[in-house]
């Protein structure tokens, strides 16, 4: 194994030497796309084609063009490796719009994050999202553009827990668990849906994206979810959880991240109830779903995830965009369904991580 490895790294300096990296500040997990082709950053050593050709006695003309196009980061030996684009660990946990929600584990849903608002001198946490990978937050259209008058996107959270609290810590079992600092970002750059219109009568494409100003690093209370994968079917059906620090039954806002059980509620029957009670028709890419009596999803949690979990990850199916006024009542709230927009996702992550073409032919690989 030893040998295997010292092997690589000789064989790293006569790798041909005409490219330079896709992106000078590329980091593991980065979204990257070549001829078309989506996938992700990774260290060479887990990207086993690209290993292939590098350790390989005699390679092709082909085999070095390889070489020299799939490559995000020379310094970093960061490679870009075809497929998903969901990093490795996405959605794994160790294991406010939130009405007769519980209290979430310290360390549950690590993916969420929290938005903060400025307004003169005076801020304001409201909306949240859920992290995709270390550079980027998904999230609803709603909460970055057309805000109430004065009103800007300040920082982004991710960590927190209990919104009152330096310093974040859980009695459990007797035990105490204590999480370190919150990581607070400001934001590069905002992109949200072109089909967004942000009429009250006209609710479709309530998604965005921001790009941090830095990269998040992942711990056991920081981690990105996974989206849904383009093959996978039967999203829908069972239990889905949402979480968020939104208003609850009792307060403008909770203390705590909460985190209520939903259902999925048939499209056709809930675009009736908005359009008869509301004038406001529902579309394909959206859906509903609604908890228990008293238990639902509230103006503070806009933006926020909702989730299902799928063998032993966590995916983000919904985006919270808007629900009756009436938190807790027997309508059912709308979700953005995240698996209509990947492609828009995708793409617009590669779009601000490398910009279209990503690999030119000028570039320099180890």
């Amino acid at each position: 194994m030893l040998h295997s490895v010292l092997l690589a790294v000789v064989l790293l300096a006569c790798v041909p030497q005409t490219l330079s990296s896709v992106s000078a500040h590329a980091v593991e997990g980065d979204v990257c796309r070549v001829d078309g082709r989506i996938g992700q950053c990774v260290h060479y050593r887990h990207n086993a084609e690209f290993l292939q050709k590098m350790v390989a006695p005699l390679r092709s003309d082909e085999d070095d063009e390889y070489l020299r196009r799939y490559v995000c980061d020379r310094a970093q030996g960061l490679t870009c490796r075809i497929g998903s684009v969901n990093p490795d660990t996405c959605g794994i946990q160790m294991d406010d719009r939130i009405v007769g929600g519980t209290r979430a584990a310290i360390d549950q849903y690590p993916w969420m994050a929290l938005l903060q608002y400025a307004r003169q001198e005076k801020k304001r946490l409201a909306c949240g999202g859920a992290l995709l990978n270390r550079r980027f937050v998904l999230t609803a259209a709603h909460c970055v553009v057309r805000l109430p008058g004065g009103m800007t996107l300040h920082k982004i959270r991710l960590g927190e827990w209990d919104t009152e609290s330096e310093v974040d810590c859980e009695d459990s079992k007797d035990e105490m668990s204590c999480a370190p600092p919150i990581q607070e970002f400001g934001y590069e750059k905002v992109i949200v849906h072109e089909g967004y219109t942000g009429n009250n009568d006209d609710r479709a494409n309530d998604i965005g994206l921001i790009k941090l100003d830095g990269a998040a690093e992942c711990n056991e209370f920081v981690r990105p979810i996974c989206l849904p994968e383009p093959t996978m079917t039967g999203l829908y059906g069972g239990v889905l959880q949402a979480a968020g620090w939104g208003r609850t039954e009792t307060a403008s806002g909770s203390r705590y991240k909460m985190t209520v059980p939903l259902a999925h509620y048939e499209l056709a029957d809930c675009n009736a109830t908005y359009v008869s009670k509301m004038r406001i028709p529902l579309g394909e890419t959206q859906f509903c779903a609604k908890g228990e009596p008293g238990k639902d999803t509230c103006n503070g949690d806009s933006g926020g995830p909702l989730m299902k979990r799928i063998r032993t990850a966590y995916y983000v199916l919904g985006i919270v965009s808007f629900g009756p006024r009436k938190c807790g009542s027997n309508m059912p709230a709308v979700y953005t369904q995240v698996d209509k927009f990947y492609d828009w996702i995708v793409s617009n992550m590669v779009q601000v991580e490398r910009g279209p073409p990503l690999v030119q032919h000028s570039l320099r690989f180890f």
